[in-house]
This record gives structure tokens, sequence and C-alpha cells, in this order.
């Protein structure tokens, strides 16, 4: 598909780039081509890339390399590895030696939290895997973000942004969504949405259970820590005109409370982590901020959005 012509200073060539940057996995020049598939019962779970496999092979009791005639080959766990607790003790114990090894910068976040590893959101999962290690085998990372907004008389639609702590691990200082938190293994999508809400924005329980479930969005980026095929579990919380979000964890730094206007220009800008700015563009374009008829990479705006995770 062609692209619209735009000024590349426009905000509609801004926006692109954040969503492409979403999906840098699928762009032109990226590892994709070189890396292999990650297995578990013969079941794709992930992906992996070149210099990874290339640790994973010192460890054959635990992953299968193979080369193959392309040169990709398979990652595969070995078949030895039945349950999910052995799978999941004996990666653990292959990354904790990365980790100490000191080779990967993903594994310099660890986080002591573990993420499901499954072919599919409803497949039974295979095991639980850290999560500072789920880029390293590109494995879907599930998370829930909520857009907070409230309907102001005179200003219409407004969105409660966050600035994220200047100590976070990942994009430290950028602006995000009120609440949002990776889907620990175990743990349900609402469930981890109210504990978000509570720990980082201090919004009561009785107000966040009134958050209303909009879809998904997935993407798949690649950056130093690796591959990160990602779907994102949307909620909008329409809160009270008098509610005033508080610092909670000390994940967040400062709130906004922003017009659909300002939100639109501060998503399409480099102070937005990514990700969280692709999810307000969702609620942006469910509320017909931005339409069709007036925004020329609508259609890729939404193709962005809804990345297939078959690898």
């Amino acid at each position: 598909m062609e692209d619209c012509k735009c000024d590349s200073g426009s905000w509609s060539q801004r926006m692109l780039d954040v969503v492409r940057w979403c999906n840098a996995f699928d762009l032109p020049g990226s590892a994709k081509p070189h890396c292999s598939p990650f297995l578990i019962n013969g079941k794709q779970v992930g992906v992996v890339s070149p210099d990874v496999k290339a640790q994973l092979k010192k460890f054959p009791a635990v992953f299968d390399v193979t080369e193959g005639q392309n040169g990709k080959g398979t990652v595969a766990l070995s078949p030895t590895l039945k349950t999910y607790e052995e799978r999941t003790r004996k990666v653990h114990e292959v990354m904790e030696t990365l980790r100490e090894q000191n080779l990967f910068s993903a594994l310099t976040g660890w986080r002591n939290e573990k993420y499901r590893v499954s072919e599919s959101y409803q497949a039974e999962p295979l095991m639980a895997l850290e999560r500072s290690a789920t880029s390293l085998l590109g494995v879907v990372q599930y998370g829930v973000h909520i857009n907070g907004y409230c309907k102001h008389p005179d200003k219409g639609v407004c969105l409660w942004i966050a600035r994220r702590s200047p100590t976070k691990q990942t994009f430290p200082g950028k602006l995000d969504n009120i609440s949002a938190g990776g889907l620990p293994a175990g743990v349900k999508v609402f469930e981890c949405l109210v504990k978000e809400c509570a720990e980082e924005a201090c919004i009561p329980e009785s107000i966040a259970r009134q958050a209303v479930p909009t879809g998904t969005i997935s993407y798949c980026y690649m950056d130093e820590r690796g591959i990160s095929p990602e779907i994102e579990f949307v909620y909008d919380l329409e809160l009270p005109l008098d509610f005033q979000p508080k610092i909670g964890d000390g994940e967040v730094s400062e709130f906004y409370f922003w017009t659909l206007e300002e939100v639109k220009e501060k998503i399409a800008s480099d102070e937005f982590k990514p990700n969280s700015a692709v999810v307000t563009l969702s609620f942006l374009i469910r509320r017909g901020f931005i339409n069709p008829d007036t925004e020329p990479y609508y259609q890729l705006f939404i193709e962005g959005m809804h990345r297939s995770m078959h690898f």
C-alpha cells in the first residue's frame, strides 16, 4: 500500500512514526529475517534473535537449537522438560546465569515477576518466565492500559495523563496513560486493572470497577532489550469531575488534566511513551476526534494497532 503524502513535520507523519516505532520488528532492515522461532512442544510461542540464539546453544539440556537449511533454524525447549513447573524452573536458571554474565541489557531490569508463556492468550500456559527475559525469547507480553477521562462542562472530554517517574526502569520521565501495568502469570485482567489503578493513581476500587473494556491493541517492536510482541487490554474509565489522581507507589511523578487537542499534540511527540501514545490514539479514534475524512493516515493507524501475533 502506498502512503499518502504528508509533510514530514506534520502531526499525521509524526504520529505515523510513533505507530511504526511500535512495529519496528516488521520494518525493512530489522533483524526479523534472521530470527528463529521459539517452540515448546512444537508450538511457536516466541521468536529469538541470532545473538540470543548463540547463547542459548550453550545450554543443551534446556534448549534444543538447530540451524536449519536457511540458517534460521529453531530454538525449542528440550522435550525432556515435560511440566509447566520444570520448564519454568530450568529456563529461569538459564536466565539467571545470563544475568550474572551481564550479556544482555534486558536482564539488568530484573523484576522478580513472572509472565505467562503460551501459544495464545486463550491457550494453556506452557511455562512462566521472568518479565525482563521475555524480550530475549520474543514471547508475547500482556498488559492492561486505562484511558482515564472526564467530561468537563467547559473544555469537553479531557484525559488524565501521567508522567512516569524518572527512576522507572523503562521509558523514565515519559508521558503515559493514567494507569497501566503488565499482566503477571495467574492474574486476571480486571484484577490487574484494579490493582494498578490503586497503586499508581490512588483510584478507589469502587471507581476503578466502572472501567469499560474497549478491545486490545497489538504490536511488536525491537530495541536494545530484544524483541517485544505485546498485546494490551484497553479500558476506558470515566472519572468524576472532582476526582484528582494522586501519586501512589512512586512510579508516577505527576498528573496532567488535558483537553483532547492538547493530548493529540503530545502523543505525536517524543515526550510520550510510544505504546501508551497508541493506546491514547485508539481513544481519540473511538471518540471520533480523529476520523477518516480528515486524517490521511487513518487506516495505517488502525493497521498499526492490530498486528497479528503470527510470526
